[in-house]
């Protein structure tokens, strides 16, 4: 077993934890036609963005906005050549300059073009965020 201590704490990666307190949510997007296998997400501006890997080899951008507005898929980038399912170990970087997505056999570095994830990964304009 892994030590949970001061190091510990604060790591994209220290998952699953255990707890005793039940912890409660609301459904904000559904996908019917392409499993969801991986999440992690973005706070730019205000809003969050969750970036979902699935199945079938894409990375699809949602905007949440949590209840009642749920959430808004505003693009979708096939990452995995093949085609093979997204790995659930998908993550930024620690100066949020690029996200790695991996399958089985392919790794993937998405650029955030320098300016951290906004300029790349979080491409959308005003509209998209006020819709």
């Amino acid at each position: 077993p892994v030590p949970i201590d001061d190091s510990f704490c604060g790591l994209d990666i220290n998952q699953p934890l255990g707890g005793s307190q039940l912890v409660t949510g609301h459904t904000l997007y559904t996908e019917t036609r392409d499993r969801m296998t991986s999440v992690t997400s973005y706070v730019y501006n205000g809003y969050c963005v969750a970036f979902v890997g699935t199945k079938s080899g894409r990375l699809k951008k949602i905007r949440v906005d949590g209840p009642p507005h749920g959430g808004v898929q505003y693009e979708t980038l096939s990452v995995i050549k093949d085609g093979s399912t997204v790995l659930r170990d998908m993550a930024f970087s620690l100066d949020k300059n690029y996200l790695y997505v991996m399958s089985e056999r392919q790794r993937e570095r998405l650029s955030g073009g320098g300016d951290g994830c906004p300029s790349c990964l979080l491409i959308f304009n005003t509209r998209q965020l006020a819709a």
